[in-house]
């Protein structure tokens, strides 16, 4: 009887220790599935020792959606005015495609650009009627008639709605973008006119660096803007005509300083088509923002 009563008190000490056990598991596994569902459903947790690594986690949560959420950044853009080499004034209803035929067929870069109720072919920009002189007596040596007139491309001054990507440090600055954007492109198109008039490229170290800096500003910038679908083309627009500006500077330089006038000319026509491409989708995205 002794034995079968200390047999019975140590089945009973086991089954206790048992059921604590699987009683525990489940409410662990209880508590996850819990866990699971409040963070499903966005419900809210009992406060409490797992509360707080929760709550550590909703904040690490909220701080990154908050990193990619949109904002407006107020934005000001001057007028762009620039010279241009007119090739051509069409009716509304022309096709840029049949117009920029015969520039296409020469392999001179154009803007087809649309304003009020005309559309006019510009085959080069600079910011003084001098740039724009020689490519326009290149065009009329090749028997197209061109006109040089002083244009302005629109202005922009408003609200843009932009967000930063998740893993940036810092917001980005919308203002520098185009700021930057304007000046390499005015710079660039004035090297280029200097190379088609006089056939020499007389930039500084200074102004080469400065192009170099304005350049990698407005990398880092681009890097750093998120806009909504419908921009995303032209902001790449923009980058990559600069992009395509910027080398054919650095080849045009190099063929300046060793005297091969021929492919200075030509990279400088490079340039050209570099410039008119940012012009274009900067013209197109004010449109657009409007």
């Amino acid at each position: 009887m002794f034995g079968f009563l200390v047999l019975s008190v140590f089945t009973q000490k086991e089954f206790s220790q048992s059921y604590g056990s699987v009683l525990s598991d489940t409410v662990q596994t209880l508590t996850a599935q819990e866990a699971k569902t409040g963070q499903a459903g966005g419900q809210e947790t009992v406060a409490g020792k797992g509360s707080a690594a929760t709550g550590a986690g909703a904040e690490a949560a909220a701080g990154n959606a908050s990193s990619g959420e949109q904002q407006n950044v107020s934005l000001q853009v001057p007028q762009i005015s620039m010279f241009v080499a007119q090739a051509g004034v069409f009716q509304p209803d022309a096709s840029p495609e049949s117009a920029a035929e015969p520039l296409a067929k020469a392999g001179i870069p154009h803007l087809f650009y649309k304003d009020g109720g005309k559309q006019y072919m510009f085959a080069a920009a600079a910011p003084t009627r001098d740039a724009v002189l020689g490519f326009a007596a290149s065009l009329k040596n090749k028997g197209m008639d061109v006109y040089v007139k002083e244009f302005a491309f629109p202005a922009f001054q408003g609200a843009v709605p932009v967000s930063k990507p998740a893993a940036a440090t810092e917001g980005p600055n919308v203002q520098e973008f185009f700021d930057n954007g304007v000046k390499l492109a005015r710079a660039l198109s004035a090297q280029s006119g200097l190379i088609i008039t006089s056939g020499q490229l007389s930039s500084s170290l200074q102004e080469t660096a400065d192009l170099k800096e304005w350049h990698r500003q407005l990398l880092e910038e681009s890097r750093l803007i998120q806009v909504q679908e419908a921009w995303k083309p032209l902001f790449e627009g923009m980058v990559n005509g600069i992009n395509q500006a910027m080398a054919a500077r650095d080849k045009m330089a190099e063929a300046s300083a060793g005297k091969k006038g021929d492919s200075a000319e030509s990279y400088a026509w490079q340039v050209q088509a570099g410039v008119l491409r940012y012009l274009e989708n900067y013209a197109s995205w004010v449109q657009m923002a409007r």
